[in-house]
């Protein structure tokens, strides 16, 4: 393919489109390495939703909602993150 500008050659440029179903069905297709940054691509995509006030579907709403309740119940709702953290190195020492 030839433009008649100066002699240039003229890269068609192809697109490709695939749907949901045709992305899912190659995701086998992938090394690990590659499922990693798929994978990694998908969670800035969803971090992205949050910050633009995307907020979770209603399923992700319910499980968020009955973990604050059960939460909100306990009597014992834990230790403190430095606590935590402190017992995690003291034991990966031992």
């Amino acid at each position: 393919m030839r433009s008649g500008r100066r002699g240039l050659t003229r890269i068609p440029i192809l697109r490709v489109h695939q749907n949901k179903a045709e992305i899912l069905a190659e995701l086998p297709n992938l090394n690990a390495r590659e499922r990693q940054d798929v994978f990694e691509r998908l969670c800035e995509l969803m971090d992205d939703d949050l910050l633009r006030g995307v907020g979770p579907t209603e399923p992700e709403k319910k499980l968020l909602e009955e973990a604050m309740a059960e939460f909100e119940r306990d009597a014992n709702p834990g230790i403190p993150w430095r606590d935590a953290l402190r017992e995690i190195r003291a034991s990966s020492t031992r």
